[in-house]
C-alpha cells in the first residue's frame, strides 16, 4: 500500500516510477489510513481514533483522490470492523476514487461481485492477492507479484509467528530451557 503512495507521488512529480509498466493518472490528494499507536491522551479509545481518522478523509476526499488504508478497523472486533469495512468499500464505489484497503479480512474480498452489483458507482471494487511461488526444496514463499484473485482463506500467520520464534514449540523449548517450565 505504501508503495502505491510513493508511485503516485513520483508520477505526479514527472519522475521515475519503479515498476516495469504502469498507468497513473494525477490526483488531487492522497489519503491514508494506517495503524498509529494508541494515544492516552485522548478519550476515544484506539477504534475511536481509527474511526476519528477515517472520518477525517472522507471531509476533504473526493472522486479524485487516491485513498490508501491498511489495515484499517483492526482495532475492533472481525464480525464488527467487517460490516463497517463493507460500509466503507460502498462509500468508496459510490464517489467513484480510487483506494486501496489491505485487510485481513478475507470475508469482505469474497464479496466484490456483490458491492459492484448492488452499489451504483464508476469504480470497480476488485480483489488482489498476493501470489505464492514455489522456491524449492525448503518449501513456498510469497511473491511480491499482486494479481486478481480470491483469499486464499490464510495469513500466514503462523509461518510469521515462527519466523520469529513464537511458535508454541519454539516457546516451549526456550521456557525449558529457561528452567520456567
Amino acid at each position: 500500500v505504501q508503495m502505491v503512495g510513493l508511485c503516485q507521488i513520483l508520477a505526479q512529480l514527472g519522475l521515475w516510477v519503479a515498476a516495469t509498466q504502469a498507468r497513473i493518472s494525477p490526483v488531487d490528494g492522497i489519503f491514508t489510513h494506517y495503524p498509529i499507536e494508541e494515544s492516552s491522551a485522548k478519550a476515544t479509545g484506539r477504534f475511536g481514533d481509527e474511526a476519528q481518522r477515517l472520518s477525517d478523509i472522507f471531509t476533504d476526499a473526493t472522486r479524485h483522490s487516491l485513498i490508501l488504508l491498511n489495515e484499517s478497523l483492526a482495532s475492533t472486533n472481525s464480525s464488527e470492523s467487517l460490516y463497517i469495512a463493507q460500509d466503507l468499500v460502498r462509500i468508496l464505489r459510490r464517489m467513484g476514487a480510487r483506494a486501496i484497503f489491505a485487510t485481513h479480512l478475507h470475508e469482505l474480498a469474497t464479496d466484490v461481485t456483490s458491492f459492484n452489483e448492488q452499489t451504483p458507482g464508476d469504480s470497480q471494487v476488485v480483489s488482489l492477492v498476493a501470489s505464492r511461488i514455489e522456491t524449492g526444496a525448503d518449501g513456498t514463499q510469497r511473491s511480491y507479484k499482486i494479481l486478481p484473485g480470491q483469499p486464499m482463506g490464510r495469513s500466514y500467520a503462523r509461518e510469521i509467528a515462527s519466523k520469529y520464534g513464537i511458535g508454541y514449540e519454539q516457546l516451549m523449548s526456550r521456557l525449558q530451557q529457561r528452567g520456567v517450565l
